[in-house]
């Protein structure tokens, strides 16, 4: 019995989750000689060439996938990561911006954008972009995510060597951290902030964050983030 698109995608996916990639190429290519603008085979024959080192030849597919489906998240992030691959940010940094356009509440291109940018040096673009990923992300509820970006913006002052601001960014990430109850997140902020002192030679307050991470996550079982704050005390 001949299976339908919908049965032979699903075949092809799990195949491909199994890492039987020349049977997840089998069931796609099967499906795009059928319809050769399907969205989702499309896409995952992208990911399927990714996968194997051939980026250049994914991003015929991703496009494709994005011509008859732009309003899929995953489409646009796995086409403009393969454009990063190649290192054509320019192009990929286009691509954000068309993507925002589409859906102005997507979040991950706002903070992928922003990593991009810094790769660039763009760092006011990038803090830009960041803060408008983070008014999503709280918006949605993601708030471990939204504390990451803060901590990504906290890291790019204090590399620009603005220790105000980068540690106003960090303590607006434990913020986040604490109403999502992520001690350990919190706790790797504070050591963040102490890092911000200790790299200064400035060990009085580099302890003090320090002291006030390991208290929170004392009880905790090992963790990196414990390991690292007992070494940093």
């Amino acid at each position: 019995m001949e299976l339908t698109i919908d049965q032979a995608l699903q075949k092809g996916i799990e195949a491909h989750k199994a890492g039987q990639i020349q049977e997840a190429d089998k069931y796609y290519t099967a499906i795009l000689k059928a319809q050769p603008k399907h969205s989702d085979a499309n896409h995952n024959m992208g990911v399927l060439a990714v996968g194997l080192g051939k980026v250049q030849e994914a991003l015929p597919f991703f496009k494709t996938a994005l011509e008859a489906n732009p309003n899929t998240t995953q489409f646009w992030l796995s086409y403009i990561d393969a454009l990063i691959k190649l290192d054509r940010k320019d192009d990929a940094i286009k691509s954000f911006h068309r993507a925002v356009a589409v859906n102005p509440n997507f979040a991950h291109a706002y903070n992928n954008l922003g990593t991009t940018l810094v790769d660039l040096g763009r760092h006011d673009e990038a803090i830009e972009n960041y803060k408008k990923a983070i008014v999503i992300y709280e918006r949605e509820g993601k708030l471990k995510t939204a504390a990451k970006v803060f901590e990504s913006i906290g890291d790019l002052f204090k590399f620009r060597r603005n220790l105000k601001e980068a540690e106003t960014h960090y303590k607006l990430a434990m913020k986040n951290h604490r109403k999502n109850k992520d001690l350990i997140g919190e706790a790797r902020a504070m050591n963040l902030a102490g890092d911000l002192y200790m790299e200064r030679g400035e060990f009085s307050p580099a302890g003090v964050w320090y002291k006030k991470g390991l208290a929170l996550i004392k009880n905790d079982p090992p963790h990196i983030t414990k390991a690292l704050l007992l070494e940093n005390l």
